[in-house]
């Protein structure tokens, strides 16, 4: 009789032990396959926003709206004579050369603790300290700039030896006030920044055609690095 008792009492006892750990493994299944997803949902979003902002948004329970001003170096970079280049080019030459172009400026601003605001056509906008405010910000800039030109003549180098075109870059600078937020309609919106200072920057890029210089920064930013 003991031993029957024994065994009735042991055979639920694994019985709620082995649910016990069905569910746990479950569970742990479960969270990581979310996480995955997560992963995956927040690296799809980084593709077309900045990854600061996708960061900012993978973690909020509604769309990001708070507008807001502050201090931020502002970049435009422009890829010079491209439609000369590409009468040249074949439509698939002429998109190969640009996705080169935007992922070395985007490699090199990432490098310089920037995000990219925009690429459009063969230019790019970025900023530095639209997330991250930081003291280094405007210094940081300049040396993008300075690294990224480097970058862009080293390339061109190369090209030429191949017996390609070269490739010049212009950039401009400047160091101010920037509105931070989103623009669009009521469904499809994007991050940027916007204000005098980031029209200013895109004039000084305009700017270096006439002087005939790679990099125009302003007064401003200098004195800010």
């Amino acid at each position: 009789a003991v031993g029957r008792i024994w065994i009735n009492g042991v055979f639920p006892t694994l019985a709620i032990v082995a649910t016990l750990g069905l569910v746990t493994a479950m569970r742990f299944v479960g969270e990581g396959r979310m996480r995955r997803d997560a992963e995956r949902q927040r690296g799809n979003l980084a593709r077309y926003v900045p990854a600061r902002a996708a960061d900012t948004l993978a973690g909020a329970d509604r769309p990001y709206a708070a507008d807001r001003v502050q201090q931020a170096a502002v970049m435009f970079v422009d890829m010079v004579g491209f439609t000369a280049i590409g009468e040249h080019l074949a439509p698939g030459e002429q998109l190969a050369l640009l996705r080169a172009f935007h992922g070395r400026v985007e490699a090199t601003i990432t490098a310089h603790g920037g995000i990219i605001d925009k690429f459009v056509g063969d230019g790019a906008s970025a900023s530095f300290g639209t997330f991250d405010p930081h003291i280094e910000d405007a210094a940081r800039a300049l040396r993008c700039a300075r690294a990224l030109a480097a970058n862009i003549a080293g390339w061109s180098s190369t090209r030429a030896a191949a017996g390609q075109s070269g490739l010049r870059v212009s950039i401009g600078l400047h160091y101010g006030p920037v509105i931070v937020g989103e623009i669009g309609g009521a469904r499809q919106q994007q991050f940027t920044v916007s204000g005098d200072t980031v029209n200013l920057a895109s004039r000084l890029e305009a700017l270096t055609r006439d002087l005939g210089v790679v990099i125009v920064a302003s007064d401003t930013l200098v004195d800010c690095a």
